[in-house]
C-alpha cells in the first residue's frame, strides 16, 4: 500500500516513515504543509494519507477536504499534538478515518494503522 506522509517537522515524519516501513508500506511522497499535500497527492495518487492538523500554509482540516474532493475514498490518519476531543470529533465526521495523538506510541500506532489499511 502506498503511503504519503504531511508533516511541517522533518522529525516526525521520519518517526512516521519507520513505522510505515515496518508495516511494509511504501513511502511515495511526503509534504511539509497543506498546499503541498493536496498538490502531492493529485500527482501521486497514495492510498493512505498521515495528516498533522497544524501546518503553515494550510491546516489539516482544509487539506483533507481538498484530498477527498479529489478522491472520496480516500484513507487519511490525522497525526497530531492538537488532543481536543472537539477537534477529533470534526476531524472524523469530516473524513478521517483515524486521530493518533502525538507524541505516539508504538503499538497503538501499529493497530491505528492495521485498522485503517484492513478497512
Amino acid at each position: 500500500m502506498k503511503i504519503m506522509i504531511v508533516d511541517d517537522s522533518m522529525m516526525v515524519r521520519r518517526i512516521i516513515e519507520k513505522f510505515a516501513d515496518k508495516l511494509k508500506l511504501e513511502v511515495v511522497g511526503q509534504a511539509a504543509n497543506g498546499r503541498e499535500a493536496v498538490e502531492n497527492f493529485e500527482k501521486l495518487r497514495p492510498e493512505l494519507v498521515t495528516l498533522d492538523m497544524t501546518m503553515p500554509e494550510m491546516d489539516g482540516l482544509t487539506a483533507m477536504q481538498k484530498i477527498l474532493a479529489i478522491d472520496p475514498k480516500a484513507r487519511i490518519i490525522i497525526a497530531s499534538a492538537v488532543n481536543n476531543s472537539d477537534t477529533i470529533v470534526q476531524a472524523l465526521n469530516s473524513g478521517a478515518k483515524a486521530y493518533l495523538v502525538k507524541p505516539f506510541d508504538e503499538a497503538k500506532m501499529i493497530a491505528t494503522f492495521t485498522k485503517v489499511m484492513e478497512n
